[in-house]
């Protein structure tokens, strides 16, 4: 999504809140995570630790605090800002506790963070098993790389998708599709432009539009896209997941003047490669 100069969207105190739940593991809420989370938190004083009285333990974990609510969700035509920052809560939220001096058997908690990152790598190590399993599984991943071994090496090309096919909520995985035009690249030593680079701007992402035409938008399969903002007179390929037909896209790029030499040359699935000849 392209984000416009001077939208600027910052959620409620409790919303931000709840959400200190999830985010700083994840990009979206699953129960787990909150009750991991929790449990987490709540660790130190089921554990036998207090709160110190040193109040400089305090200055970081009030000041990422203070960068969570203050900034916004969506502005300076980016998303996702103060989401950013929810990492360095629950560190800093440990550096407030310390050990008590207590009378008998008394966990400590570098057992049982030792313990946690041990069953949490564990836990990691599966979920990567689990997605290579489905990956070479995936009717999907077959049809992308029927599609791949067809193309010529060393040409630019451009990926498309429509959000909702981003991913196919059989993997592990948010959004697994997402970058899959980058394949081409790895495989054929070519140049694919679909990438983050050519969303909305963030400071880790390339922002030259002279390199990615109709910057921030090229990357969707709709209609306002593909009649006037797409220019395929520097793509040799537009590889598209979508769920239109190909006659649907090929009306669409017919009416755009830089994209109505663009034609079907394959389709596998819900992969479909159209070639400019113009661009060989």
């Amino acid at each position: 999504m392209y984000y416009p100069e001077g939208r600027w969207e910052n959620p409620g105190i409790f919303q931000k809140t709840s959400e200190l739940l999830f985010y700083p593991w994840n990009m979206g809420q699953l129960f787990y995570y909150d009750f991991a989370c929790a449990a987490l938190l709540l660790a130190p004083p089921l554990l036998g630790y207090r709160p110190s009285r040193d109040v400089k333990r305090y200055a970081l974990l009030l000041g990422s605090l203070a960068i969570w609510y203050a900034l916004p969700h969506i502005g300076f035509q980016t998303a996702y800002i103060y989401q950013r920052f929810g990492l360095f809560v629950p560190v800093f939220w440990y550096l407030v506790w310390q050990p008590q001096e207590a009378a008998g058997r008394r966990y400590d908690m570098k057992q049982v963070a030792v313990t946690a990152f041990v069953c949490a790598v564990a836990a990691l190590m599966f979920k990567v098993y689990s997605n290579n399993v489905l990956f070479d599984s995936s009717e999907t991943v077959k049809d992308f790389d029927e599609v791949v071994a067809t193309m010529p090496s060393e040409k630019r090309i451009l990926g498309l998708g429509e959000p909702f096919m981003w991913g196919d909520g059989k993997l592990t995985s948010f959004a697994e599709y997402l970058h899959f035009a980058q394949w081409y690249q790895v495989k054929k030593r070519g140049w694919a432009d679909y990438s983050f680079a050519s969303a909305h701007a963030m400071p880790v992402r390339l922002k030259l539009k002279k390199m990615y035409p109709g910057y921030g938008y090229n990357r969707l399969v709709d209609e306002k896209n593909l009649t006037e903002i797409l220019d395929c007179s520097i793509y040799s390929y537009l590889l598209v997941r979508t769920q239109k037909t190909p006659g649907e896209l090929q009306r669409l790029l017919d009416r755009n003047p830089r994209c109505n030499s663009v034609r079907l040359n394959k389709q596998a699935g819900q992969w479909l490669l159209f070639e400019n000849p113009a661009v060989q």
